[in-house]
């Protein structure tokens, strides 16, 4: 099973505040647990050295994935499994 990471951004200084490891089996799935989690606050979603999603808040831009795919993960997928949570804290 892919291994992804859903980082989320500091509204202030776009530094990493945290991060979550997502078990996923593929990018749609993975995007669809993103999407489920703190809505109001900017992330990235990473699988490995591979940017899949970025989100600004409730405006999302893809990368390197198809953008169909992304549409319909939410619609898809209703329920997400419990992350782990890794870091926690801000960098001030």
């Amino acid at each position: 099973m892919p291994y992804y990471r859903l980082y989320f951004l500091n509204q202030d200084s776009g530094h990493i505040d945290r991060a979550e490891e997502l078990d996923a089996a593929d990018d749609v799935r993975a995007v669809a647990i993103a999407r489920e989690r703190e809505r109001d606050t900017a992330v990235e979603l990473w699988q490995q050295a591979r940017k899949v999603l970025r989100r600004e808040g409730s405006t999302e831009v893809s990368a390197q994935t198809d953008g169909a795919q992304l549409r319909n993960a939410a619609t898809a997928w209703s329920r997400s499994p419990p992350a782990r949570v890794i870091e926690t804290g801000g960098h001030g």
